[in-house]
């Protein structure tokens, strides 16, 4: 940036100097003489021990300080927004205070709540994970209290001058700094598409704040300016608290009691890695974070087995749910709603810590298993093989090396690296238009005025032609619904021609007709609805968002929709959850929604300012996602549920008719699918059912209501016929091991090591079943080859140490291009059948005599 962007008259009003930092080469502005910016590591800390502030605040005290000081000079005091940014689809975290008004507010779209505002954010940043108790200042969630103001070109609120102004009054009047010891150093910020020139405000060799003054945008490498200016400084409300105390480190400062609490039991490093994480947790699961290996959760999941394995290491350790209750007390004094469903979050908690000591369990037999291949092989294990155990079995790098024989180092950064692969992940949303394959319009082309909207009902219409190329159309108005938030598009007719999907494209939605388009521009054509598809479709997305309602009801608050689709057949919701659903509980949500179904409540869509509709509802809006516009259709079925949406819905609950679940099934850690039937399909479906159950009951000889005992005990027969068989296959297998032993056609040995080869039709398990039936004796190798269905299978098993099943069969995979893989004792290839195979198996034999007499020589 040009140094004239710091160029302020304040500075000079005040009796600043420009100065260059020795050390980093900054700039800066200075009443003093430093040669340095006051900021770590030009200037050492040199307030620890000597408070740099007149009295000592408690996080607590120092947050209201802020916010009463800005409150008293004009800034409305709005409440914090979650930690979780639904309302964006670039990121899963907030943060920094500015993520609550990016891209909306920023960009002029939407005024903002308060101009200008004071607020206290708490962000998440989980890169700095690894920091946590090392460096003494870092932590994964801080809040950054901010006053923001917006400017646009007709109405300044105010910029860099009255923000230096006011920090400056707040850092020294306020909270008495020396303003002799102040520096504000010269920098630039860029984030969330925006960009500006930056004052760091350093004091003592602390960092307090940073001043951004946001006023360009970044296109094809060039800055543009934004349609508003924006203030936005972030104070760490942390930092500002160390320095009023001047403690060892920052958590004695911010964390007080429930730090000096765990100091008893831990060290200064795990005890603030447990306070912070506890901190952290408590927010983003109150807000709605589900623990797993995917997304959002992941980030949950690191922070809790991390505390779980530093807990693990004390024998008087708290429970798990004790810390994060301890800490979670704290926060509530000044953020309620932490403490609001505590026993939600502790059956969050406790279903995660049961499925960590499952993980670790299952882990440590695969960890010693794959040494044991790597080293056999040459090999030995690497810190990449902690970070992908750490991955694929959630097991902490601790808990790996201690399995193992030769342990890599564990990197001092390990959790930032975990957190860093997953950083760049991004939010799913159902508010995507599905435009693939739809044709560019002429840009000139008006925008078509969609109907459906505010009436659902409506489904014959006349619209005039805008354009018109091949199949595809656009309208200068339509009640057709095209494809989008996880509902399927209308179809119907225009001008009588088949219309066969819709969809949505920037301005337009486009008609593709089952033929090329015989109309023009500037023709009226007549549309016409397929009714039944549009009665089907407002049925089960109505139903969505009442079982939406009923499953956070009834599982609790954590539940948030991850995902929808709504079709003619059926329709499905995923949704965050820790768990598979009980019969009970399906019963339970079924019951809730049919019982809303009766009760014939309005169901009203309407648009309604974002920032409005925000005020009013919260965030729960965006249960499906980041929803686009300055202004969003919010749907609300009274007195239950409030959703941004942009589907076609029932105006009462009642013409939703009968929700049938169909049945449910865990497709991700962490999200369950429920699928359902709403209507005349629900109807359908449940005599459906019946006729299944009365044919099955006449088959079985039964009456309906004795099917399930009936089955019972048909499954109970079938399981004593299938125990009977596999005694009579393992009987013949066992003769077939004797057989093919006693064949020197199939078996050779050479001095202590007997190879037994054989090609037999018989599926994986046997072949499995048969080698173990011939490897029973140590010293000897089963190659055995199978084909069914056009595939070859090589089966290789070993009892003998020097040669392993895993490194021949690798070694062999080429020959008949198999794919495949095991472990010493028992390794299984896929490749091509005949010719291949058979020279793979005799290369095995050839190789499984050479590592045996090898390893007998050494």
């Amino acid at each position: 940036m040009d140094a004239s962007e710091y160029d302020l008259k304040f500075f000079h009003r005040e009796g600043f100097h420009r100065r260059v930092c020795r050390t980093c080469g900054h700039a800066f502005w200075t009443l003093g003489d430093a040669t340095e910016c006051a900021e770590d590591p030009c200037s050492p800390y040199s307030f620890i021990g000597h408070p740099g502030f007149r009295r000592p605040l408690d996080a607590s005290e120092m947050r209201e300080t802020f916010l009463r000081f800005f409150e008293a000079r004009g800034h409305q005091r709005i409440r914090r927004y979650p930690t979780v940014a639904r309302w964006r689809n670039d990121v899963f975290f907030t943060q920094a205070s500015i993520y609550d008004f990016q891209p909306w507010v920023t960009s002029g779209a939407v005024p903002p709540p308060a101009n200008p505002l004071t607020i206290s954010q708490p962000c998440v940043r989980f890169l700095d994970i690894a920091e946590v108790g090392r460096s003494g200042r870092h932590f994964t969630m801080f809040e950054m209290m901010a006053h923001h103001a917006f400017n646009r070109p007709d109405h300044e609120i105010y910029f860099k001058e009255r923000c230096a102004e006011l920090c400056h009054e707040f850092v020294v009047s306020e909270l008495g700094a020396d303003a002799r010891r102040l520096t504000y150093k010269e920098e630039e910020w860029e984030g969330g598409g925006n960009l500006g020139p930056s004052l760091s405000v350093g004091l003592m060799g602390l960092e307090l704040a940073t001043l951004v003054f946001m006023e360009y945008t970044r296109e094809n490498g060039e800055l543009k300016p934004m349609p508003l200016t924006v203030v936005d400084p972030g104070y760490g409300l942390e930092r500002l608290t160390w320095m009023s105390k001047g403690t060892k480190t920052a958590y004695e400062a911010v964390f007080g009691e429930p730090y000096d609490e765990l100091r008893r039991t831990f060290s200064p490093a795990d005890s603030a890695i447990l306070v912070d994480h506890a901190r952290a947790l408590n927010f983003v699961l109150t807000d709605g974070i589900v623990p797993s290996n995917a997304k959002a959760g992941y980030f949950a999941r690191l922070s809790l087995r991390r505390m779980l394995r530093v807990l693990s290491n004390a024998s008087e350790a708290p429970s798990l749910t004790a810390v994060l209750d301890r800490v979670g007390r704290e926060i509530a004094r000044d953020y309620p709603e932490i403490g609001a469903n505590r026993e939600d979050l502790h059956r969050v908690v406790e279903a995660e810590v049961e499925r960590y000591q499952e993980a670790i369990e299952r882990a440590r037999s695969v960890i010693r298993r794959q040494e044991e291949r790597v080293m056999k092989e040459g090999g030995r294990i690497t810190e990449a093989d902690l970070l992908t155990w750490y991955d694929s079995l959630g097991v902490p790098p601790e808990v790996a090396t201690a399995e193992l024989q030769r342990p890599p180092p564990i990197p001092a950064n390990f959790f930032a690296q975990v957190a860093e692969r997953h950083e760049h992940d991004r939010p799913e949303t159902d508010y995507t238009e599905g435009t693939h394959g739809a044709p560019e319009v002429d840009p000139t082309v008006p925008e078509t005025r969609v109907e459906y909207f505010l009436d659902p009902y409506t489904l014959t219409f006349e619209g005039r032609v805008l354009w018109a190329e091949g199949p595809w159309a656009v309208l200068d108005r339509t009640y057709f619904y095209p494809t989008g938030g996880g509902q399927i598009s209308d179809t119907g007719t225009l001008a009588d021609v088949p219309v066969v999907d819709v969809l949505r494209s920037v301005h337009w939605v486009l008609h593709r007709l089952d033929r090329p388009a015989p109309f023009r521009a500037g023709e009226r054509v007549r549309g016409k609805i397929d009714v039944g598809r549009r009665r089907q479709l407002m049925q089960h997305h109505t139903a969505t968002h009442l079982l939406n309602g009923a499953l956070r009801e009834t599982l609790g608050p954590h539940i948030w929709q991850a995902g929808a689709h709504k079709g003619l057949e059926s329709a499905r919701i995923d949704i965050t959850h820790y768990r598979p659903l009980s019969p009970d509980e399906l019963r339970r949500v079924e019951r809730r929604v049919n019982e809303l179904v009766r009760e014939n409540r309005p169901v009203k869509s309407y648009f309604e300012l974002r920032t409005e509709a925000e005020r009013r509802f919260g965030f729960s809006l965006y249960q499906g996602g980041a929803v686009p516009g300055r202004e969003l259709r919010i749907v609300e079925i009274e007195g239950f549920d409030v959703e941004a949406c942009g589907g076609t819905h029932c105006t009462r609950t009642s013409e939703v008719g009968a929700v049938v679940l169909l049945g449910t099934e865990r497709i991700q850690d962490g999200v369950i699918r429920l699928s359902y039937a709403a209507g005349e399909r629900g109807v359908e479906v449940v005599h459906q059912f019946h006729e299944w159950l009365t044919d099955s009951g006449r088959k079985l000889g039964v009456p309906i209501e004795q099917v399930p005992k009936a089955i019972d005990h048909l499954m109970s027969q079938l399981e004593t016929a299938r125990r009977g068989a596999r005694q009579a296959t393992r009987q013949d297998l066992s003769d077939l091991s004797e057989r093919l032993l006693a064949d020197p056609n199939h078996t050779l040995s050479k001095g202590d090591l007997t190879v037994v080869i054989a090609e037999e039709s018989l599926d994986r398990a046997g072949l499995m079943e048969l080698s173990r039936q011939l490897t029973k004796v140590p010293g000897r190798v089963a190659v055995l080859t199978s084909t069914k269905e056009g595939r070859g299978t090589l089966f290789i098993g070993s009892s003998d140490a020097h040669s392993p099943a895993a490194p021949i069969l690798h070694a062999v995979l080429p020959l008949f291009q198999g794919r495949g893989g095991g472990d010493p004792s028992a390794a299984t290839g896929v490749g091509e059948p005949g010719e291949p195979l058979r020279e793979a198996a005799a290369e095995a034999r050839r190789l499984a005599f050479e590592r045996g007499r090898s390893g007998a020589s050494t």
